[in-house]
């Protein structure tokens, strides 16, 4: 049984080529000649492209999560340093009243 070929197929025109003469002697078939299709490479091409056509909004949108994520990040960290600073300055404070000469 053959396997199909999955090209473009042309007829081999004028029996020049010696392969196609001893099929036709042979067999009494016509000779084909594969080549492969053009079609094949444009068609990935244009899938890579609307692949990454298809990214973009997601990537985008990934962007954006991460960057309010960043910023909760940055307002929690300043919150904490601001309560932090607040502590020490409680921390620093005097426990009682200091006399102060002239």
């Amino acid at each position: 049984m053959s396997t199909p070929i999955r090209a473009a197929l042309w007829i081999s025109a004028g029996g020049d080529h010696p392969l196609s003469q001893q099929i036709d002697q042979q067999q009494g078939c016509v000779a084909f000649r594969a080549v492969t299709a053009q079609a094949n490479g444009a068609a990935k091409e244009i899938a890579l492209r609307a692949a990454a056509l298809a990214d973009k909004p997601l990537s985008a949108a990934r962007a954006l999560v991460h960057r309010l994520r960043h910023h909760r990040a940055a307002t929690l960290e300043l919150l904490t340093q601001a309560l932090q600073v607040g502590q020490a300055g409680l921390m620093t404070q005097a426990e009682g009243a200091l006399l102060v000469s002239a």
